[in-house]
């Protein structure tokens, strides 16, 4: 690790998306709505990212403040644009991040799928726990964190775990 003097450190934590610019388009939680190929209430309008609500595959619509949304709504919507046949949208939410990234002992977390229903959780061990969270007999969601983090087994075993349904 490495310092950098600075007078001043932003950190962003929460945010709003600015939709101020298209106001005769349809809202849903603060964002544009979009159908399941990013049409906002405009056919001629796409929206992506965290700009848009969309459908959720858990019921009503979702909005997501991550990367890997940002990247997978942009190419339902360029294939909508350009006419290309398609499956509806059906978003696995996910959701990574590295806290203390840069120290000796990051907290790193993975998590897939909704945080409806119940949540139990448990210790893997001394600096990590895992939740899932279960509804009507299913797993709907899933989390790993600790330090060390997750590794790329782990999280394809979580996304699998809440892909599946398991009871």
């Amino acid at each position: 690790g490495a310092s950098l003097p600075c007078s001043v450190a932003v950190v962003g934590v929460g945010s709003e998306p600015n939709v101020e610019c298209c106001d005769a388009l349809k809202m849903d939680h603060g964002a544009f709505a979009v159908d399941a190929y990013m049409r906002t209430s405009d056919a001629d309008v796409f929206a992506i990212g965290d700009v848009c609500a969309f459908p959720s595959k858990y019921g009503g619509t979702s909005r997501m403040e991550h990367v890997d949304h940002a990247r997978k709504s942009a190419a339902q919507a360029v294939k909508a644009a350009m006419g290309v046949e398609a499956e509806p949208y059906s978003y696995l939410p996910y959701f990574y991040s590295r806290i203390f990234e840069y120290s000796d002992a990051p907290i790193v977390f993975n998590f897939f799928g909704d945080q409806s229903g119940e949540c139990k959780t448990c210790v893997r061990s001394e600096k990590s726990i895992g939740a899932i969270w279960a509804k009507d007999g299913k797993v709907v969601g899933a989390l790993l964190m600790g330090s060390p983090g997750p590794s790329a087994d782990d999280a394809n075993k979580l996304k699998g775990l809440v892909t599946s349904g398991a009871a």
